[in-house]
């Protein structure tokens, strides 16, 4: 219906899938379900619709299925297109935007970019998308989606640049740690201004490494801070036997034989999750550390602490995917468990109720 007649064969067209059309140049374009395609196929390019539908394992093995070249033997231009919704599934195609630009590029295109809708199109998508919908579809966010757990964060506010004040002044710095093996181990340092405000201000990320190195890292990292209190896993407090030590080793005492002394994180998973959005929501009575504007909120997160801002806006609502549960779905959330150790302390001592924290 599209391709002028006069650049292809009416004979060369197959309808039945995987359907195709040849060209009189000698080129074939086939339109086909990613279940049908052949692995061993090649092709000079490739378009993806609703590519936020696609897993990325599947993506990457198209791309390295583009092997034709053109004839004078040289590999188009950006040989693989992908036309999509913002959602969390294509978030791994935005962070090669940004490591890899010369390779992949990001076009937002939103519908105030199309001048044959109608002129009402976005007024009655309001009236009948949710707010979520609306800010996703309409506005291009990439940072919502259905059964996000923290709407309150915000890259452009809670992000903020690194500065030293807080090493300068000695200001109080908590440390919050999930342990790990296989996943990744993941120390937070957390500071807080005379102003009350709360800085996430330092991060250590390491997978497949033993208890003790991570422990000595840590505590080459924290030389020099204010450190008033350090919440860890509980789990790590588990004893386990170790034929190389004694049979009630465990990893807490690997921690703390390296000099990192913790307390037990006691908090449930509601309240870590409640505690992330008290602090990150804007508080009218509260002024921006720079601005001094209100609304402001009580977090920021410096720039630098890559996992925990690439973790919170992709958190789910456990009830959103098993259809109960207040708490987030567990996935990705080591960042956000670092931290919401902290967190949960923080709050319970502006609130003056009085833990009872095991002292490592």
């Amino acid at each position: 219906r599209i391709c002028p007649k006069e650049l292809y064969d009416p004979k060369e067209v197959y309808n039945s899938p995987p359907s195709w059309i040849r060209l009189k140049n000698g080129s074939r374009v086939t339109f086909t379900g990613l279940k049908d395609y052949k692995p061993s196929a090649e092709f000079g390019r490739i378009f993806v619709d609703q590519a936020e539908e696609v897993p990325e394992e599947t993506l990457r093995l198209l791309r390295g299925r583009l092997r034709q070249r053109l004839p004078n033997g040289k590999f188009p231009n950006f040989r693989m297109l992908l036309t999509c919704n913002p959602h969390p599934n294509i978030d791994w195609y935005l962070k090669a935007c940004r490591i890899y630009p010369e390779e992949f590029k990001f076009i937002p295109s939103l519908p105030q970019d199309n001048p044959y809708l109608p002129e009402d199109f976005i007024v009655s998508r309001r009236k009948s998308y949710t707010d979520d919908q609306f800010r996703r579809l309409m506005l291009g966010h990439w940072d919502v989606f259905k059964g996000q757990a923290i709407t309150e964060f915000d890259f452009l506010v809670h992000a903020v640049i690194p500065f030293d004040n807080w090493r300068k002044e000695n200001w109080p710095v908590y440390r919050g740690i999930d342990y790990g093996l296989s996943s990744p181990t993941v120390c937070e340092w957390v500071t807080i201004s005379p102003d009350g405000d709360i800085f996430f201000c330092q991060e250590y990320v390491r997978e497949d490494e033993i208890p003790g190195n991570n422990a000595a890292a840590i505590a080459a990292l924290s030389v020099g801070f204010s450190i008033y209190s350090s919440f860890i896993d509980p789990r790590v407090a588990q004893v386990k036997v170790n034929l190389l030590q004694n049979p009630n080793w465990s990893v807490l005492d690997e921690y703390q034989k390296n000099g990192v002394y913790c307390q037990l994180a006691r908090a449930t998973r509601e309240s870590r999750l409640a505690a992330w959005k008290q602090g990150l929501k804007l508080d009218p009575k509260r002024r921006h550390y720079l601005t001094h504007q209100s609304p402001a909120p009580r977090i920021y997160i410096f720039d630098s602490c890559q996992l925990l801002i690439d973790e919170l806006p992709k958190l789910q609502y456990r009830a959103a995917i098993t259809g109960y549960g207040d708490d987030i779905l567990k996935t990705q959330d080591h960042a956000y468990d670092a931290g919401s150790f902290v967190l949960t302390h923080i709050l319970t001592q502006d609130t003056g109720v009085q833990g009872k924290p095991y002292i490592g």
